[in-house]
């Protein structure tokens, strides 16, 4: 039952998500991609940004609850990971 919440919930989302997307181009086609100094490009770029951010945000939401649910010890696992993956990317840039 719970999981066909979550399915209706994404199926919602998704669907807001592509009806702004097909919005946002129709736009860009009507004011000229290249019109206002390329504002169109702009916003069609932020919103990719926006939309590959919520897409990431989903994956890692939803993939530590359902190890939170399945596998607790399994998130000591990601932390270590999270830490490691830090740690070489962080050192480089010191």
């Amino acid at each position: 039952m719970e999981n066909q919440k979550y399915a209706k919930i994404f199926k919602i989302v998704l669907w807001v998500l592509m009806i702004l997307s097909i919005c946002v181009l129709v736009w860009g086609f009507f004011t000229g991609f290249e019109a206002n100094d390329g504002a169109a490009t702009n916003v069609l770029l932020y919103w990719a940004y926006i939309v590959l951010g919520i897409a990431l945000a989903a994956v890692i939401c939803v993939g530590l609850y359902v190890t939170a649910t399945t596998n607790p010890k399994g998130l000591i696992k990601i932390g270590i990971a999270v830490v490691g993956a830090a740690v070489l990317f962080g050192v480089p840039s010191l």
